[in-house]
């Protein structure tokens, strides 16, 4: 699907997307709220500001007896408001992070500036992930060391927890790379498959992205979790 950037995004996804139904009037159709979700883990939606239940819910007038969704132009143009338009960037590498000693406000400033937009871990968690790393031994003296573990402790977080933001990042290198571009310098090594098509990305963590929709605390970011919580979670689930 190519788009016109000179014209209005909304109008332009209308445009390729909807369809004639039967009365002879247009809508753009959704078989259920997987596809809401699949929308929304896409990066369509600014998920800092708006959690996937607000999301799923403005299509309230829009759903049909079989839990279909069935959009009108006006209705679609009134989503508009929840749309991501800010700076994509590049996916954040940990192995791009120098292995020296960090102090706690440094570290403080990678989870904040590069972890927290990448993942679901709001920024209340912190202080929470920097007691785990002090019982750990790890964070001595107001200094923590970058090494291998620690950066592999980032990336499973990243790995198992993406944010919808990071999945656009992901996409968008992924398009770069298949129309002949270099791929940029801090795509992860892991996690990551050159050529992959971007909506299996998606797909793949709608499992995880299922969950604030029913009320987890990643969706409204008013919650904290533990690095410790996120970890064991990595082990009862597996692989993605």
């Amino acid at each position: 699907m190519t788009y016109n950037k000179s014209k209005n995004p909304m109008e332009e996804i209308w445009d390729q997307v909807a369809q004639t139904d039967k009365d002879g009037q247009k809508y753009i159709r959704y078989k259920g709220q997987y596809d809401l979700i699949f929308l929304y883990a896409n990066g369509f939606v600014d998920f800092r500001k708006f959690p996937l239940e607000e999301w799923i819910g403005a299509f309230a007038d829009s759903r049909e007896p079989d839990e279909s969704y069935k959009v009108t132009r006006d209705q679609w143009m009134a989503k508009a408001r929840f749309r991501y338009s800010g700076p994509v960037g590049d996916p954040f590498d940990p192995q791009t992070l120098k292995e020296r000693e960090f102090s706690e406000d440094e570290f403080r400033d990678i989870f904040k500036q590069f972890i927290c937009p990448a993942t679901w871990i709001p920024e209340g968690s912190i202080p929470q992930i920097l007691d785990y790393y002090r019982k750990k031994g790890r964070l001595v003296g107001g200094k923590i060391k970058m090494d291998p573990e620690l950066k592999k402790d980032f990336q499973e977080v990243l790995e198992k927890l993406p944010s919808p933001l990071r999945v656009l990042q992901l996409d968008v290198a992924n398009i770069r790379y298949r129309k002949g571009f270099p791929m940029p310098a801090t795509t992860p090594a892991t996690g990551y498959v050159a050529g992959q098509d971007a909506q299996k990305t998606a797909a793949a963590r709608l499992k995880q992205l299922t969950e604030p929709a029913q009320g987890q605390p990643a969706a409204t970011g008013g919650e904290t979790v533990s690095l410790k919580d996120l970890k064991k979670k990595k082990k009862t689930q597996g692989p993605a």
